[in-house]
């Protein structure tokens, strides 16, 4: 099984105006009575973007928009609102490394915890477990075995995400290798190259 999902575009990107609702104040959080019931200040803030979300539905007339995770600027929230196009590709979770990063399986990590919604503690016993399979399009390529009891616990938090309507990847799910690999015409180039990467190391879906 590999985690897969549906690489989603900036709203922004064809409707610039919503870059005003993309940004909410500490202070602004604190006085909103309807959010008193949220503690820490980040739920706070995904609370009202999740409002803001199901607006812009609404108005812009698309059936399903999320954001991405907020990120604290100075004293504001601010995130991005994400859509599917027409031509979405699919993907797999990947990233970049961010200015206090060192090791690269840091990245890794925290990419799985603002897409998928779970923290996987950075220890030794992690590390190890964390496969090398090379580059793609300048992305170094890794894959890390879970339990079935893990999956389930990123299954649970992919659905608390949607319903959250938080995300930067869309309709994230666990699908066989071997049926991820027939309809890997979909996927985008990195992610394509990266399933073909583990397909080679799991030497699985030859036949």
């Amino acid at each position: 099984m590999i985690l897969v999902g549906t690489e989603s575009n900036y709203l922004s990107d064809i409707h610039p105006e919503v870059e005003e609702y993309q940004t909410v104040s500490e202070s602004y959080l604190e006085k909103a009575k309807d959010l008193s019931r949220f503690h820490p200040e980040v739920e706070k803030a995904k609370h009202y973007f999740r409002i803001k979300t199901e607006e812009l539905q609404k108005r812009y007339s698309i059936t399903k928009i999320q954001y991405d995770n907020p990120k604290k600027i100075g004293d504001s929230y601010h995130i991005n609102y994400r859509y599917l196009s027409d031509n979405a590709k699919r993907g797999i979770v990947k990233g970049q490394m961010e200015e206090n990063e060192d090791d690269v399986k840091e990245t890794i990590l925290r990419e799985v915890a603002e897409e998928v919604g779970v923290k996987i503690e950075i220890d030794q016993k992690t590390q190890d477990k964390i496969v090398e399979h090379g580059v793609c399009n300048k992305y170094n390529v890794f894959s890390l075995d879970i339990s079935e009891k893990r999956s389930e616990e990123f299954e649970k938090r992919i659905k608390e995400r949607i319903e959250k309507k938080l995300g930067e990847v869309f309709d994230l799910k666990f699908e066989p290798l071997c049926s991820v690999l027939s309809s890997l015409s979909s996927f985008n180039n990195r992610s394509k190259c990266a399933i073909e990467k583990f397909r080679d190391y799991k030497n699985a879906c030859n036949n």
